[in-house]
């Protein structure tokens, strides 16, 4: 039997060569900075941490990451991060099933755990809802196969997808594609999020125009002096 990969869903993931060089002084910036509370048990920062000078060597490697990205789907464009922040949990603190919504790519970076945990970032299977009938399998998803130093493994009848939590990886998805995080279950489990779009001309389809703007030097929310640029 011969398995043909078609059409998935480009992950990938990637590590932080510096990552115990710069833990600390990140962490304590996210642990310190509080910019919006989603609930008691998980605050993020400002949405422009890429613009703080202490940031820089994470926002490059997250850039270059990008590109690695572009060249391995085979696309000639140049790309940018529009916004980057930390996000700090406490006990119980979890992130709810989203998407980024405006953008091309998401990126999560594992900074701090205070406790080891196998769960990360779960995936959702947005394709599970086009299976018709429930299926009598061993689980519904890959959390039995995705532990920590085993073979990643998912299909299309899989509903989930778990990457654990280890420190210094980054791990790039699709922006549409629906994800959360379960509870932590220690007292800190900090992330670094970005998302990206595209700079400039996407295709060479004399028909297919649209050329989006460089945003790198661009006033835009969360940034100072914001709000009087938009009045």
């Amino acid at each position: 039997m011969k398995e043909i990969d078609v059409f998935k869903i480009p992950v990938y993931e990637f590590n932080f060569s510096n990552h115990e060089k710069y833990k600390n002084t990140w962490s304590k910036y996210i642990q310190d900075t509080e910019y919006y509370t989603s609930t008691p048990t998980l605050k993020f920062t400002e949405p422009t941490i890429h613009k703080n000078e202490i940031f820089y060597p994470l926002a490059d490697f997250f850039t270059e990451s990008l590109k690695q990205v572009l060249g391995q789907i085979g696309m000639n464009f140049e790309i940018g991060i529009t916004s980057m922040w930390g996000t700090h949990q406490t006990n119980g603190g979890n992130h709810s099933s989203h998407t980024h919504g405006n953008n091309m790519f998401v990126g999560v970076y594992y900074l701090k755990a205070d406790v080891i945990e196998n769960t990360g970032t779960v995936l959702e299977n947005v394709f599970a809802d086009l299976n018709p009938f429930r299926l009598d399998r061993l689980g519904h998803s890959s959390f039995e196969r995705n532990e920590v130093g085993s073979k990643d493994y998912s299909s299309f009848y899989h509903t989930r997808h778990n990457i654990p939590f280890v420190e210094g990886k980054l791990v790039i998805f699709p922006a549409w594609l629906r994800h959360h995080t379960s509870p932590h279950h220690g007292e800190v489990r900090q992330i670094v999020a970005f998302n990206a779009m595209p700079i400039g001309r996407s295709m060479t389809d004399p028909y297919d125009r649209y050329y989006y703007q460089d945003f790198t030097n661009e006033l835009m929310h969360g940034d100072k002096g914001y709000e009087k640029y938009i009045k």
